[in-house]
């Protein structure tokens, strides 16, 4: 029975959203977040892609985790707080709304300018934008909103 948990437990760990590849770059980076001693989390039980492709939602995804995690490391060896990164996945009405949180030193306005220009490319195509804010002190909060039915 023990056994059978483990296995239970080690097929679940890498089951966000049943997208293969959206799964697999979730799971990704939750094992390089946990081996840089950063607390990952991610929800995505609201999640619908609908039209979007999962190719431009897994690279995404992983532009902005990969971002943060760049973040969380950098406020680390300047003695800020980076031991959290927060992503969730919500489909909402004709809209998925990525939502995430993470700590980064930069300005709102050269974070949102760096997101753009390394995704725009991908969101465009779904009506996308992107918007920050600041949470408290160095945590910010990145949006991203795509439509995810044809219009």
């Amino acid at each position: 029975m023990e056994n059978l948990k483990e296995k239970y437990e080690a097929i679940q760990a890498g089951i966000y959203c049943n997208d293969w590849l959206v799964d697999g770059v979730l799971y990704h980076m939750a094992e390089f977040c946990r081996e840089n001693g950063i607390a990952a989390s991610f929800y995505f039980q609201k999640y619908d892609r609908g039209y979007i492709s999962e190719e431009d939602i897994s690279e995404i995804i992983y532009q902005l985790l990969a971002y943060g995690v760049r973040e969380s490391l950098r406020c680390r060896e300047e003695k800020r707080d980076s031991r959290s990164l927060f992503l969730q996945a919500e489909a909402v009405r004709n809209q998925l709304i990525l939502n995430a949180s993470f700590c980064s030193v930069k300005s709102i306005k050269k974070l949102k300018r760096d997101l753009k220009r390394s995704l725009s490319v991908k969101i465009v195509p779904y009506h996308g934008e992107i918007i920050v804010s600041e949470i408290k002190g160095e945590k910010k909060q990145i949006s991203i909103q795509m439509q995810r039915e044809k219009k």
